[in-house]
C-alpha cells in the first residue's frame, strides 16, 4: 500500500474568462486581495481566452491572452501564494471550439455546438491536445476537467 498526499485547496475565486476577460492589472489587484482573505486556489475556465496554437489556434479569441499574459497570471498567482487550476472543458460546454466550421464535425448533435460526440476518436484527441497546451503553458500541478 502506498501513501499519497492530498491537498486540499480553499477556493473562494472562479473565473470563466469566456468573451471578457479580466485584465491581468486588475488580477494581480484581486489576487493580493484574495490572499488576504485565506484563499489558497483559483479556479481559472481560459476557453477561448486561452492562447491555443498550431491545430486548435482558430478557437482563440482575437482578444485571447498571450503566453506572456498567462505566465504573468500564473506568476502573480505564486507571489501571492495562490495554486492556479485551470479548468478544461472536455465534452460538454464546448461551444467556444465546436462553433467553429473547422471543429462542427466533432459535435454530438450537429446543429448544436454545446458538446462534442463522446464516441468520435477524434474527440478525444481534441481533448487531449487542449489539455496538452493547457498544461504546457501552465506547467500544471492540478487541473480541473469538466466531464458533463
Amino acid at each position: 500500500m502506498t501513501h499519497s498526499e492530498v491537498t486540499i485547496f480553499q477556493i473562494d475565486k472562479f473565473w470563466c474568462f469566456q468573451g471578457a476577460p479580466p485584465k491581468v492589472s486588475f488580477l494581480k489587484k484581486m489576487f493580493a486581495l484574495l490572499e488576504k482573505v485565506g484563499t489558497t486556489g483559483v479556479l481559472l475556465e481560459w476557453e477561448d481566452m486561452f492562447p491555443f496554437w498550431g491545430k486548435l489556434a482558430g478557437i482563440a479569441a482575437g482578444n485571447a491572452y498571450s503566453r506572456q499574459d498567462v505566465q504573468s497570471i500564473l506568476q502573480m498567482a505564486r507571489e501571492h501564494n495562490l495554486e492556479v487550476i485551470p479548468l478544461v472543458q472536455t465534452f460538454g460546454h464546448v461551444e467556444f471550439a465546436l462553433k467553429h466550421e473547422q471543429w462542427a464535425s466533432l459535435r454530438e448533435v450537429p446543429d448544436s455546438p454545446q458538446a462534442l460526440c463522446p464516441s468520435l476518436n477524434s474527440s478525444m484527441e481534441f481533448i487531449q491536445l487542449m489539455i496538452e497546451q493547457v498544461s504546457l503553458v501552465c506547467y500544471l500541478r492540478t487541473l480541473s476537467l469538466l466531464i458533463w
